[in-house]
């Protein structure tokens, strides 16, 4: 989403320690800090898609094409931060009496298991940014997709590889996310030096 921004170090730290926030909500964040998929295919996800009827989670879940913008689809891996944060959500669920059909992210209101919409995606995070003491620059869901793979370049520097996890056909649209990758395209340029 364009002109949203990436959340600094000290910002993730601030929101991946709120204390009071329920279950749903943590997964929901950390999913996505931690795979850098959008708010809608996260909310497009149902427990069978991510852990076991025992509430084991995956080490990996499949998006399906259909659920995406770009409708590229793929094998999306769960790393152990997002797996600990999902096994507490996903136990709390089967023991509530979800069923492995009904959505990762129930809606507390309205039919069993149906899903949160992403006006209420959105509303959670802004109450998460507030708790956490996050604010300035367009904030929303997007952000953390921008914080993840800023992260993910950061550690690699590897453009190809934040086109493939962002799922991008251009690497354009790859360049727009990353603006520290900007940043070193042209410094390197004014580091050149032939004389």
């Amino acid at each position: 989403m364009k002109g949203c921004r990436a959340l600094t170090r000290n910002e993730i730290r601030n929101l991946v320690t709120i204390k009071d926030i329920s279950a749903r909500d943590k997964a929901l964040f950390t999913l996505q800090l931690n795979t850098g998929c959008r708010v809608g295919e996260i909310l497009s996800l149902q427990l069978k898609d991510v852990c076991s009827k025992f509430g084991v989670v995956y080490g990996s879940f499949e998006l399906k094409a259909r659920h995406t913008k770009t409708r590229h689809g793929g094998s999306i891996t769960i790393n152990s931060t997002a797996k600990k944060v999902l096994q507490q959500h996903c136990k709390k669920l089967i023991a509530s009496g979800f069923k492995m059909t009904d959505s990762l992210f129930p809606s507390r209101q309205g039919r069993y298991g149906k899903t949160i919409t992403r006006q209420r995606a959105s509303q959670i995070y802004k109450t998460l940014f507030e708790l956490a003491g996050i604010a300035g620059g367009k904030l929303n869901t997007h952000s953390m997709r921008k914080t993840f793979i800023g992260q993910i370049y950061g550690k690699t520097k590897d453009i190809l590889l934040c086109k493939t996890l962002l799922r991008h056909a251009n690497i354009a649209s790859t360049f727009s996310y990353l603006e520290s990758a900007m940043i070193t395209v042209r410094q390197a340029v004014l580091d050149l030096n032939f004389s």
